[in-house]
C-alpha cells in the first residue's frame, strides 16, 4: 500500500492520534497508474484485446454476431460479464463466438427442407467439434449457458 502511495496512484489516509497507524480509508487517484503499478491491464485494455482476438471469428458470421461481439466488449470494458463470460476467460469466449458463427451461417444458408430433430443435433454438434456420444452438459461452450439462451436454436 504504501508504495502505491509513493508511486502516485492511491491517497492513504490513517486515523488520528492513538489510531495513527490504522488505515482509515484508501482513495484511488489514478486507476491506470495503478494499474501500470501493479502489472495488470485494466479492463478496457483488456476488453479491447479480446475483441481485437474474436473479431475474425466473428466476422465470419451474420452481421449480428458482430455487433454482439461490440455489446460484449462494451460491458468487458466496464468489468462486466457478458453473458455469463467475463473477459479473462478469452477461451470460453472464443468458443461461444464459433458456436454463434456457425449457427448464424446455418440459417444464412437456410435449410430446404425441415430437418428432423435428430439431424439438427447432429449439425449442431458437429459444427463445434463436438464427439458423439457426449450431451450437452458435457459441452464446454455450453457449460454455462442457460436455457433461454439456447431458444434461438429452435428452427423455424
Amino acid at each position: 500500500m504504501a508504495a502505491a502511495e509513493r508511486f502516485g496512484a492511491v491517497e492513504v489516509q490513517r486515523g488520528k492520534r492513538d489510531r495513527g497507524h490504522l488505515i482509515e480509508r484508501v482513495r484511488v487517484r489514478d486507476p491506470e497508474l495503478l494499474a501500470s503499478h501493479l502489472g495488470r491491464p485494466t479492463a478496457p485494455a483488456a476488453a479491447q484485446r479480446v475483441r481485437e482476438e474474436l473479431l475474425p471469428i466473428a466476422a465470419t458470421g451474420e452481421p449480428w454476431v458482430g455487433a454482439l461481439l461490440d455489446e460484449m466488449a462494451a460491458r468487458w470494458a466496464r468489468s462486466e460479464a457478458a453473458y455469463r463470460l467475463t473477459a479473462g476467460r478469452a477461451h470460453a469466449a472464443k468458443e461461444f463466438f464459433t458456436l454463434l458463427a456457425s449457427i448464424s451461417r446455418q440459417k444464412r444458408a437456410g435449410w430446404t427442407r425441415g430437418p428432423s430433430p435428430r439431424r439438427r443435433q447432429t449439425t449442431r454438434r458437429r459444427s463445434i467439434g463436438m464427439p458423439r456420444g457426449s450431451s450437452s452438459r458435457k459441452c464446454r461452450p455450453l457449460r454455462g449457458m442457460r436455457r433461454s439462451d439456447l431458444i434461438f436454436w429452435r428452427s423455424p
